[in-house]
Formats: C-alpha cells, structure tokens, sequence
C-alpha cells in the first residue's frame, strides 16, 4: 500500500509542476478507483480522502488563475465580463439548444462566443445543436462504455487484466465528469478534455488506445469462456 501511494503522490507532485491540477486530480481518482478494485480497505481510503481533499483546496488558492476559476465558477452570471465568462457563455449554449437544438452547423457558441468550444468544451456545441435530446444521448453513449468496461473488468482472465479495465473505465468516467460537470457550471473548470469528443490528436490516440486495451481485455474474456465451454463438452 505505502509503496503504491508513493508511487502516484510522485506521480501527481511531476504533473502538477506543470502546473496541471486538472489531469493531477484525474490521476489521483483513477488510482484511488483502481486500489477499490483492488481490494483496499475502503477505511483506508477514507482516510487518503480525508488528507486529499484539504491540500486539493489549498493547492486551488495558491495561484491567482485558479482562484479566478473558483469566483467564476461560485459566481458565473456576476462575473460573466470576466472569470465567470466562459462558465456562462457555456451555460447560455446550452440554453439556445432547448429539447431538440439548433441543428448541425447552426450554433453560434463554436463562433468565438465560448472559448475552446472544439477542445474542452465540445460538449456546449453537442448541447446547443443537438439540444437536451443530443446531449442525453452523447452521455448515455458515454456511459454505456462504462458500464462494458466495468463489466469487463468483471469477466476479465485474470487479475492484471481486472485491475486493468477497471483502471482505465475509471478514468474514463471520472474525466467525463469533470469535464462535463465544468460545462454545466457544476464543477470548477479544470481544462481536461471530453473522451471521444474533444478535437485533439493526442487526447483522441490516447482515448482509442484505452478503448483497444479494453476491448483486448473483453476480447481474452471471451477466449476463455470459449475454452471452458469446449472443455465442459
């Protein structure tokens, strides 16, 4: 346990001297899902949240582009001129998509109105033009792929290849979350992309790679049901 705790807080302490608390916190819950997984007593668990979520805090007020994202995200409509900008502009798509949106093509928040509309926040332009309906939709796509890789890491041949599916469904979710939560002004905004969604060539080689560990791992799962079923007969 301590080894491994050692291992991830180095981990996270490189990352967020880039400074990237964003994909730190990522880091930190993913590991935190695979050790659950792994059997770690969810006391201990517990108590690493206890000492995880006041240094999270400390570490938000310790620069002043964080502690602006804070004031925009508590206050979004006070401080729509300035760090609340992109929270409500993001807030206001969404609103202009309705039940059915726009249609595809017709939005105006990938026009300039808010910032990184094609990266972190393609979810808006989904919202706006595709409405609530598309929106749904793209989530529950979004969380039928965790319910397989969780699933998959349910029947997976072994051990290694458990921890591994649920490591990567985990990430896959918790930065799904945050992204998402960012969006809709639940969440501070934290810059991680959308799985699958977001515009970008290494946040889309990494997604498709996570998706072709998984599917090995479903992949040998299904070999093995094969041979037991061959060997039942």
């Amino acid at each position: 346990m301590r080894p491994l705790v050692l291992f991830v807080g180095a981990g996270c302490a490189l990352v967020l001297a880039q400074p990237d608390l964003g994909t730190m916190t990522i880091i930190a819950l993913t590991a935190a899902g695979m050790m659950f997984a792994a059997g770690v007593p969810a006391r201990l668990l517990a108590g690493l949240a206890l000492l995880a979520v006041p240094l999270t805090a400390v570490l938000f007020m310790s620069a002043d582009y964080r502690r602006a994202r804070i004031t925009g995200f508590l206050h979004p409509v006070e401080e729509r001129l300035g760090a609340g900008y992109q929270t409500f502009q993001s807030l206001v798509g969404l609103a202009n998509g309705g039940i059915t949106g726009t249609g595809l093509g017709n939005g105006e928040a990938k026009w300039g109105w808010v910032p990184n509309a094609h990266t972190d926040f393609i979810f808006v332009v989904v919202g706006e033009e595709m409405g609530l309906t598309g929106a749904a939709a793209v989530l529950g796509l979004l969380a039928v792929v965790g319910v397989l890789g969780f699933r998959t890491a349910q029947r997976a041949p072994d051990y290694f290849g458990a921890l591994l599916a649920a490591g990567v469904t985990v990430w896959l979710m918790v930065q799904t979350f945050v992204n998402v939560g960012g969006v809709l002004g639940l969440l501070p905004i934290t810059g991680v992309t959308l799985p699958f969604l977001s515009y970008g060539s290494s946040s889309l080689l990494v997604n498709s790679a996570a998706a072709g560990l998984l599917l090995n791992v479903a992949r040998q799962s299904g070999q093995r049901g094969e041979q037991r079923t061959a060997g039942d007969g």
